[in-house]
């Protein structure tokens, strides 16, 4: 029976974890023999650059289980590059000589900061994506030159020393911008675009009056991590300067909820933090907003909460860049602000209009089944 290993830093987490476990269970329904690899326990200074223990164990793991394919999702959080350490070790001795395929759900590939920026005192600034102005004597952490180095120590080790990254065989991209940037960035590996799945829903739209300037409360959503790239403290700050009566509802966790909560708001501007809520239960609800916004100011990849928030009809409001322009171009209603420019009440007048109007244009392409069909090619080509 054909075996698949996969590998990934751990079960739960965000949306990396969530196509994890779609993978694995997509593995199965293909009748494929699985074994599954996460981290044990957390990190410490030596076991991010490199864990011996975690060596160790996937090199055991993979003379015992003899998989046809790995599979990797994530693995510099906990596991450590020394996994692919482990795969290159075996493959010189002749001792495994199966295929390695890698699902890339960042940068971290490519750079020592995973989000591809770089910091000037606490501030983030992306790289180009033509690579013009990398330098590894940039800061690759917000916390400090101590946390920048670790990245880059791991990085350099990895990459640049023990060329890790050539036991990878394919790169699986859920988006065409990061294959864009990996190649502008010198990965000569195969890759492969293939989408990320989301599950088919169909909840009835609710019809709202919502479109005219003296309306209610104009609802917008953001669902995700709390956190200083997904860029909401930034985009707050221009909501500032709107004229319309606005409720920002804020669903996630994250370290900048106490900052946002400090927050002194205009007259007309309200901020509802509701903290975690199940994926399955906030899509059931939704509807009940106007427009979703994703105001990050890192490139992102291919983040599927704007295709969910499409597929109920919402209008999707984000920056013009990277993935997250790549994704809202893919629904029928989106609109992309610049954050330099000003002016966002022409975007929301315009996605006010739009409400229950979205949908994904092509909905095959981020199907289970069209996501099993590729896989099955790729693990058995």
């Amino acid at each position: 029976m054909y075996r698949v290993l996969h590998i990934n830093d751990s079960w739960e987490g965000g949306g990396a974890e969530a196509v994890f476990r779609d993978t694995i269970k997509i593995s199965q329904e293909l009748g494929f023999e699985n074994d599954v690899l996460i981290a044990e326990g957390k990190r410490n200074v030596f076991t991010y650059i490199y864990s011996c223990s975690e060596y160790k164990r996937v090199k055991e793991r993979i003379l015992f289980f003899k998989p046809d394919v790995i599979h990797i999702h994530n693995y510099y959080h906990y596991l450590s590059p020394s996994i692919l350490m482990a795969i290159k070790r075996l493959r010189d001795s002749n001792l495994w000589l199966g295929r390695v395929i890698f699902t890339a759900h960042d940068y971290h590939l490519i750079c020592p900061n995973s989000g591809l920026q770089f910091y000037e005192n606490e501030t983030p600034y992306n790289f180009l994506i033509s690579k013009n102005n990398f330098s590894y004597l940039k800061k690759f952490d917000r916390r400090g030159y101590i946390y920048s180095t670790l990245k880059l120590l791991q990085h350099v080790l990895c990459y640049k020393i023990f060329k890790l990254n050539t036991v990878i065989d394919k790169i699986i991209s859920p988006g065409h911008f990061l294959k864009e940037v990996f190649q502008n960035w010198g990965v000569t590996c195969p890759i492969d675009v293939i989408r990320n799945p989301i599950a088919s829903r169909n909840f009835k739209l609710i019809e709202r009056k919502v479109g005219t300037e003296g309306a209610s409360p104009i609802k917008l959503v953001f669902m995700g991590r709390v956190t200083e790239e997904k860029g909401i403290l930034n985009f707050i700050n221009i909501i500032q300067e709107s004229k319309f009566d606005i409720d920002f509802h804020i669903f996630g966790e994250g370290d900048l909820l106490n900052n946002i909560k400090e927050l002194t708001l205009r007259s007309g501007l309200t901020i509802i933090c509701h903290g975690y809520v199940s994926r399955e239960l906030l899509l059931k609800q939704i509807n009940e907003y106007d427009i979703f916004v994703l105001p990050s100011i890192w490139y992102e990849n291919a983040p599927l909460s704007i295709l969910e928030a499409a597929n109920f009809g919402l209008p999707v409001m984000v920056p013009n860049y990277g993935g997250l322009k790549e994704m809202a171009s893919l629904t029928n209603s989106f609109f992309m602000f610049d954050y330099t420019s000003g002016n966002v009440d022409k975007y929301i007048h315009a996605a006010i209009h739009e409400v229950g109007k979205n949908y994904i244009k092509d909905p095959y392409e981020f199907t289970f089944d069209n996501y099993k069909a590729k896989i099955l090619s790729i693990y058995t080509e």
